[in-house]
């Protein structure tokens, strides 16, 4: 598969693994008895966006584990990325 792949939500893009849109609930492993509730918006091979809570607040590089349905099971470690209004994107950790 090419880097540059013109099947993404809205054009042009250039990533290692197709997105898929994937809207379900989720949940942000912070600690052993800390979660945050949220919603993934999207999911590949490499990582996933999550809609977080307003005033749930990461840093950039910050690792998680992200747990749910499909790709992410019982949890996946995460690193953050990048954080946008509402939405998290995190890249998973080999």
């Amino acid at each position: 598969m090419s880097k540059t792949d013109q099947s993404g939500f809205e054009g042009h893009e250039r990533r290692r693994f197709k997105r898929r849109k994937a809207e379900t609930p989720a949940r942000i492993v912070m600690a052993r008895d800390t979660l945050v509730f949220c919603h993934t918006r999207d999911v590949s091979e490499g990582g996933a966006c999550v809609r977080r809570p307003q005033r749930f607040q990461v840093t950039i590089g910050e690792l998680l584990v992200l747990a749910g349905e499909g790709i992410l099971g019982t949890g996946r470690s995460a690193r953050v990325v990048h954080a946008s209004g509402c939405l998290l994107h995190c890249a998973f950790v080999i």
